[in-house]
């Protein structure tokens, strides 16, 4: 019971975030869910909960979908993170657990640090490494949105063209991801009412953060989420070196 009252309320709070600032709610279920459950199942609840989120998203913008500039990004991210789902089970768990844990504090050092200094052009090199990048933690950890969300600010041209083009790549690559993950055993009917659990709670978070998503900046929301995301990683960091 335990584990459906945390997966509800994180995937609520997931939910309000990602609807106010178009991405985060892998982050934010993820600093909670592998304290529950290990890094081969965590990222099958939280990326499969999703995508009920995205796909309403992606559907509200859809003709602001450029596919010009989603082609190409969705390709490779899709295949980099279909290609981390297959390796994941051949990995050792605390291994990746420890190496997510410094992934969490490079992601929130980077992005409170740095995210606002670095400018990405619009060019297919910054495509390239941000999909490849991005498709390897979002396969393996069920975060592959923030680095995107950066690339898609720079090429688009206002926040519904931003969000519709984002929420298309995360929808495309969530299905084929997941229908990797239950191919390849790491999503069982087991993690089903998780899932369904995650999905409500996602929804009703999507109704609380288009209410609030006009009081709050999305720049402040994420200045907190990666506060967060430091603290949660320095200390799965330590759990595992201690």
């Amino acid at each position: 019971m335990t584990e459906y009252v945390v997966v509800f309320f994180i995937s609520l709070l997931g939910g309000m975030i990602q609807s106010v600032t178009g991405f985060g709610a892998g982050v934010v279920i993820m600093l909670v869910l592998p304290y529950f459950f290990d890094l081969i199942k965590a990222p099958g609840i939280s990326s499969t909960a999703i995508l009920g989120l995205t796909f309403l998203i992606t559907w509200k913008y859809r003709s602001r979908i450029d596919l010009r500039k989603v082609a190409v990004p969705t390709a490779i991210y899709t295949i980099f993170a279909v290609t981390s789902v297959m390796l994941s089970k051949k990995l050792d768990l605390e291994l990746l657990t420890l190496i997510f844990g410094v992934f969490l504090v490079i992601l929130a050092l980077w992005f409170i640090f740095f995210s606002n200094r670095i400018k990405l052009s619009g060019g297919i090199v910054s495509a390239v490494i941000c999909s490849v990048i991005s498709g390897l933690c979002g396969g393996l950890f069920g975060i592959g949105g923030p680095l995107m969300a950066l690339y898609y600010s720079a090429v688009t041209n206002d926040r519904e063209e931003y969000l519709g083009n984002l929420q298309f790549l995360f929808l495309v690559s969530g299905l084929i991801m997941n229908l990797t993950r239950v191919l390849n055993g790491n999503y069982t009917i087991d993690l089903l009412p998780y899932t369904l659990t995650g999905l409500v709670g996602i929804g009703i978070g999507k109704v609380f953060g288009l209410k609030i998503g006009d009081h709050i900046p999305a720049d402040r929301m994420r200045t907190i989420v990666y506060w967060a995301v430091l603290v949660s990683g320095i200390i799965t960091v330590l759990k595992q070196l201690l």
